[in-house]
């Protein structure tokens, strides 16, 4: 998913979006979801926003979205 992402970014335009799912819910997912927020975390914030989106009320591990869009 990190590859596929980091191919995706080098492509990005201006004001581009890619918005993900994440499926925390079972083993892989759980893995997935730590990885990807790991690297979201070291894009520079003067190249792109990111965000997470997350249910607050929900019991057990309910799926969640991170976005990311480039502001220069």
């Amino acid at each position: 998913t990190i590859k596929g992402l980091v191919a995706l970014l080098d492509k990005l335009r201006l004001g581009g979006r890619v918005v993900m799912v994440c499926y925390p819910g079972h083993k892989e997912g759980k893995k997935e979801a730590k990885a990807l927020i790991a690297y979201l975390k070291t894009l520079k914030q003067d190249y792109y926003e990111c965000i997470q989106y997350r249910f607050l009320n929900q019991i057990n591990e309910p799926p969640f979205v991170l976005a990311i869009e480039r502001i220069q």
